[in-house]
Parts: structure tokens; C-alpha cells; sequence
């Protein structure tokens, strides 16, 4: 995890590794819920926009399934709040994936 201020705006890097890549399709559709009514692109991944800012998640091709994390906001408290926001997702998602099965999930 890398968090830093850049020209006035907060920046956050985070890279992690799931088990395969559809762990991936399934982590970006569980945010996009997650995120519904924020304005989203999903293009190879999810760039998902907020007031003041951004995130993106895009799948590493390296070999090891990871993924990257961005986080772009002009303001430290928006930032702050997406940034906790984002992350307690993203681990309610590894834990339900280790707890059931994804697709006992699905409807």
C-alpha cells in the first residue's frame, strides 16, 4: 500500500492477488454494487468516479492474478472516506469468497 500527495491531490496504490482471474470478474461486479451510484466505466476493468476524484482496478498481467488499486481526490476527506469505503469491500468480498463459494451467491 502506497498513499502519498501529489500537487495537491491524494493518492493511494494498492496491488493484491486472488486465486484466478475469475475471482476478478466477480471482485469488479461485487464493487460495482458495491458503488452503484457513483458513475462507472468498466473497460478491461472499473474506473469508478466521485466528487473530487476517482478509483481505478485493473488486472495485472503477470502471471500471479494480481490486480492494482488506484486512487486519485482533490479533497482529503473524500479521499479518506473512499479509501476505507473501497477497502472494507474488497475484504467483505475475500471473505465471503473464503467462507462460500461465489456462485452459491448468485442467483
Amino acid at each position: 500500500m502506497n498513499s502519498e500527495l501529489d500537487n495537491s491531490n491524494f493518492q493511494f496504490s494498492y496491488v493484491d492477488c486472488l486465486n484466478n482471474l475469475n475471482d476478478f470478474d466477480n471482485l469488479i461486479n461485487w464493487l460495482s454494487n458495491e458503488f452503484i451510484l457513483y458513475l462507472q466505466e468498466e473497460n478491461q476493468g472499473m474506473k469508478v468516479y466521485f466528487p473530487n476524484g476517482w478509483f481505478t482496478i485493473r488486472f495485472i498481467k503477470d502471471g500471479k492474478n494480481s490486480y492494482e488499486v488506484l486512487i486519485n481526490s482533490k479533497s482529503k476527506f473524500t479521499f479518506t472516506k473512499i479509501k476505507e469505503e473501497l477497502l472494507q469491500a474488497i475484504q467483505r468480498f475475500k471473505h465471503i469468497k473464503k467462507e462460500y463459494s461465489y456462485e452459491q451467491l448468485s442467483y
